[in-house]
This record gives C-alpha cells, structure tokens and sequence, in this order.
C-alpha cells in the first residue's frame, strides 16, 4: 500500500497519518490483515511529553518520536532529539504506545460496523526449491552478483542497479 499526501493544513506534519490510514483500509478491505496499528507523535516542550505536536511546536521541542504500534505493542520508532535522558524516552513511549489506544478502539469500531468479510487464505505450508531460489528477475533485488548499490547521495545509498558488464 502506498499512501500519499495530496494536500496539508501546513501547519500539522501529515506523515503519522499514513500508517493508521493504512491500517484502517486494510481492516475494511477483504484483505486478511490482523491489525489494526497506529501511529502517533510525541514531542517534548517545556518539560512536558506532547502529543501530536504542530510543525510550529516541533520547531522548539526537544524530541521528535514517532512511534507506530498494535494494541499490545510497539512495532517502529523514529526520533530526533536535543539531549534526552534515557528515563524520559522510557516515559515517552509509554505516552505514545497508551495514547494510541483511543485510535485503534476506532479502528476496530470501524471495523465491526463496516468491514468486508475477509477473504480466505492459507500460507502454503512449505517453500517449493524453485520458490527458495533467489530471483533474478529483478536486477535491483540483490540476488545477483552483477547489483551494487549507487553511490551514497543524501542520508540513504539509494537502490540498488545493475552493475556495469565487464
């Protein structure tokens, strides 16, 4: 699924949406999908843990922690932060992991009052040779010894290519 943002307010950071909206897709689909997850974010201003800070409040707080969850755990964390001890991170994923909750209750209310039936499926019980196989189907996948990846540009190495022919 990939999730898009058309527009924004400019004033709230549009990407914690994406992956409750997600999610929330999925649970009404007819896609199996055991979810539901949400994402929250936390920020740190004036001594106090804030939810879901504007993009003006991130500017002067002290941490920026995304943190996505389940109801029973917490699944990604991203954060940027000044200097934070390690007792107040703990408290801040406590903060996000218990304030996600109310979304997901929504979720699941959504869920109950209008999902599709999930359609069946069953994972095979076992891998095939052929499906074990690494794919060279795909010259960015990194299954064959031709691919390297592009020079570093930015924070991220960028996808793999094919490598040159000798």
């Amino acid at each position: 699924m990939i999730v898009t943002v058309l527009s924004a307010d400019q004033k709230n950071p549009p990407d914690i949406l994406g992956p409750t909206a997600a999610s929330a897709a999925l649970l009404l689909s007819d896609i199996p999908w055991e979810g539901p997850i949400a994402a929250v974010r936390v920020g740190l201003l004036g001594g106090q843990l804030v939810l879901n800070p504007t993009l003006q409040e991130l500017e002067e707080s002290q941490l920026d922690l995304v943190v996505a969850g389940s109801r029973d755990a917490i699944l990604m964390v991203e954060a940027g932060a000044g200097e934070v001890d390690e007792e107040l991170l703990v408290q801040a994923l406590e903060f996000a992991h218990r304030e996600m909750r109310p979304i997901l209750e929504l979720q699941e209310a959504m869920a109950r009052e209008l999902a599709k039936p999930k359609m069946a499926w069953t994972p095979p019980e076992a891998l095939s040779e052929e499906e074990r196989r690494p794919s060279t189907t795909w010259p960015w996948s990194g299954a064959s010894p031709r691919c390297s990846r592009r020079p570093a540009r930015g924070r991220g190495a960028g996808p793999l290519r094919p490598s040159p022919r000798p």
